[in-house]
C-alpha cells in the first residue's frame, strides 16, 4: 500500500487538515462470502476523519449537499455519542451522507460493511439492523441490475436477515426474468448439468449461486456461507509458484517461473488443473485446443530447450481465448 499525506479542507467546517490518500494498494483476500465479504478476518475502509468537526468520508473535501445536514442532524448525534464500534461509526456516517445524496448502491454498501463489523463483534443485534439497511438502499438499484450480481447479493442479505419471503420473492423475479431460457431450466430440472446450458463462465457461477441461494431459503438457513462451497477454487498463488519452481524433472529457475507462473496460472480451469496435475504426479490430462495439446505446451518450456517465445504465445492464446475454443477429447488422466 502506497499512502501520502495532503492538506484537505473539510467540506463540513471548512478547516484544512493533514490527511492519508492511499495512492495504490494490494488486495489480499480470501474465500468470498456470498454476501460478497471476504474471508480474511477483516473490514478495513480507509477512512479520512476532520480533527475539527469529526466529518469522516473517503474524501473529506468531496463536496456534499448533505453533509452539513447528516452532521447537524439529531441521528448522528445520537449515534456519534453511542458506545457502539468506532469503525462502525465511520462506516453508518459515511453511509448517512450517501443516502442522502441518493447514492443508494455506496449507502448500501457502507451499511453492510457496518454490519460485518458488528458481526465480528459478536453484536447481532445492530449486525441485523444495517444489514437491513444495506438491503434497502440496495434493493433501490435492481432495476439496473443486468447481470444478476446485485440481486444475488439481496437474496443472501435478506436469507441472513431471516427474511426468507422476501428473498424467495427475489429469486422468483430471477426465474421470470429467464423465462424458457436456460436459467429456468436449471431451476426446473434438478439433475441437469450447467455444462449442458452454458459454457458462459459468469453465467455458470452465478446459476451455482442462485440454485444454492434457492435451497438455502427452501431450508431457512440463515447463517453465513462461503462461495468455496459451490464454486471451486484455485490454488494460492504463491502455492503455484512455489509448485511450479519445484518442478520434478527439471526444476525450473526463479526467472523461467517468474515467466510461466501468471500466464499459466490465469489459464482457464481445465488446462490449470492439467498443469498442476502434471507438475505434482506427471501424469498428463491430455487437452487438445487447435494444434497445441499439453504435451505441446510441455515442450514448450522444457528447460532442456526452452521456446519461450512459443510457450508464452500459446499459453497467452489459451488464456484469452476461453472455453469456446478448446475442446476435451479425454478429460481423464492419462496413467
Amino acid at each position: 500500500m502506497r499512502i501520502i499525506d495532503v492538506m484537505l479542507k473539510c467540506v463540513n467546517c471548512g478547516v484544512e487538515s493533514k490527511q492519508e490518500v492511499i495512492r495504490s494498494f494490494h488486495v489480499f483476500g480470501g474465500t468470498r462470502h456470498l454476501d460478497t465479504r471476504f474471508d480474511n478476518g477483516q473490514v478495513n475502509l480507509h477512512m479520512q476523519v476532520c480533527p475539527n468537526c469529526h466529518y469522516c468520508n473517503f474524501d473529506i473535501s468531496e463536496k456534499s449537499k448533505s453533509a452539513k445536514t447528516v452532521m447537524e442532524s439529531a441521528e448522528y448525534k445520537t449515534l456519534a455519542k453511542s458506545k457502539l464500534d468506532a469503525q462502525a461509526k465511520q462506516y453508518i456516517t459515511v453511509a448517512m451522507v450517501n443516502e442522502q445524496d441518493k447514492k443508494s448502491v455506496e449507502a448500501g454498501r457502507l451499511y453492510l460493511a457496518a454490519s460485518w463489523v458488528f458481526e465480528d463483534n459478536k453484536d447481532s443485534k445492530n449486525a441485523d439492523k444495517y444489514r437491513q439497511l444495506a438491503v434497502k438502499n440496495l434493493m433501490k438499484n435492481l432495476k439496473k441490475d443486468e447481470n444478476g450480481h446485485l440481486t444475488l447479493q439481496c437474496i443472501d442479505l435478506l436469507r441472513k436477515n431471516k427474511e426468507f419471503g422476501e428473498a424467495q420473492k427475489l429469486l422468483n423475479n430471477l426465474k421470470k426474468d429467464a423465462g424458457e431460457t436456460f436459467m429456468h431450466v436449471y431451476f426446473s430440472e434438478p439433475d441437469v448439468s450447467l455444462t449442458e446450458l452454458t459454457e458462459d463462465k459468469e453465467v455458470s457461477s452465478l446459476l451455482k449461486i442462485a440454485k444454492y441461494e434457492q435451497q438455502l431459503v427452501e431450508n431457512k438457513d440463515f447463517s453465513d456461507h462461503l462461495m468455496s462451497e459451490l464454486v471451486e477454487e484455485k490454488m494460492d498463488f504463491g502455492k503455484f509458484y512455489s509448485l511450479l519452481l519445484k518442478y520434478k524433472e527439471k526444476p525450473m529457475s526463479h526467472s523461467q517461473s517468474t515467466i510461466y507462473a501468471p500466464t499459466l496460472y490465469n489459464l482457464d480451469k481445465d488446462w490449470f488443473n492439467a498443469v498442476v496435475e502434471y507438475l505434482k504426479t506427471g501424469k498428463e490430462t491430455e487437452l487438445h485446443w487447435r494444434d497445441y495439446t499439453t504435451k505441446k505446451i510441455k515442450e514448450a518450456y522444457s528447460v532442456e530447450k526452452p521456446d519461450y517465445i512459443d510457450a508464452v504465445v500459446i499459453l497467452e492464446s489459451l488464456r484469452k481465448a476461453g472455453y469456446d475454443s478448446y475442446t476435451t477429447f479425454n478429460p481423464y488422466i492419462v496413467e
